[in-house]
């Protein structure tokens, strides 16, 4: 299943070469153009400003537009335009209609207990047969009632609550980028779905390598706060869901530690 988009470039004036994009930037993402095995690349300013017709795939999550001029590589802080996408959810209300049919085949249940009620009243000769025993049939009444106290005795069986409570100390956890600052080692984690872009916070998806040097806020000062570089020194990190300490401010990876322009601290 693919989709397709006509996607326009709104702001910016810089010539290019443009490429397009989609969820993330890597070589097996780039846009196709409508009709055509052809890739979006090396697009001219133009094109991007009065529209190109491009298919993606239909669980792509967002469109990106990515200058590939060496100029603002090296000397523009962000050279990429994100368009996040509304995920493709129809085939979720098809999955209910079978789900639904199985419940009435619990039906046979009942009809089960109607012969296993016929067993009991069968039982009654055996008080017949007490009336020729005299005494020692009462007697036996007795030992029968014991027997029947270990059955009630199962109720423990629902003691067995214990099991659901072991659920609750399972405490659910997250995925994140662990990462060393590159000023002074300090450890943050930042979430793989969501990021500052442009001094304002949006859902994205990323994709980083350990060893990558990304960009990225403090948390506590917001998507407007001061930039800083770190090194990824894990990419499948678990904590608590909401416990991120940063996030990530640029899609794709900076050259190094000591970049100068993407690395302000």
């Amino acid at each position: 299943m693919a989709r397709d988009f006509t996607v326009t470039l709104t702001s910016g004036t810089n010539v290019g070469p443009y490429t397009i994009y989609h969820t993330n930037v890597s070589n097996g993402n780039i846009a196709l153009l409508y009709g055509t095995n052809n890739v979006a690349s090396g697009l001219t300013l133009n094109q991007v400003q009065t529209g190109v017709l491009i298919t993606v795939p239909d669980n792509a999550t967002s469109i990106i537009f990515y200058n590939t001029n060496p100029d603002v590589m090296n000397d523009c802080p962000e050279n990429t335009v994100v368009y996040p996408l509304t995920p493709n959810t129809t085939p979720n209300p098809s999955a209910t209609v079978p789900s639904s049919t199985p419940n009435p085949s619990a039906t046979p249940n009942p009809s089960a207990t109607v012969p296993s009620s016929t067993p009991n009243p069968s039982a009654t000769p055996n008080p017949s047969a007490t009336v020729p025993s005299a005494t020692p049939d009462p007697s036996a009444t007795p030992s029968a009632t014991p027997n029947t106290t270990p059955d009630p005795s199962a109720t423990p069986d629902p003691s067995a609550t214990p099991d659901p409570s072991a659920t609750p100390s399972a405490t659910p956890t997250e995925v994140f980028y662990k990462f060393e600052r590159c000023a002074d080692n300090a450890l943050y984690h930042a979430r793989k779905d969501a990021m500052c872009l442009s001094g304002s916070f949006t859902m994205q998806s990323l994709t980083f390598l350990v060893g990558d040097v990304i960009q990225f806020v403090d948390n506590g000062s917001g998507c407007g706060g001061t930039t800083y570089c770190g090194t990824i020194t894990d990419v499948n990190f678990n904590a608590s869901p909401g416990s991120q300490t940063a996030y990530v401010t640029r899609v794709t990876p900076v050259p190094g530690c000591n970049d100068t322009i993407h690395c302000t601290e």
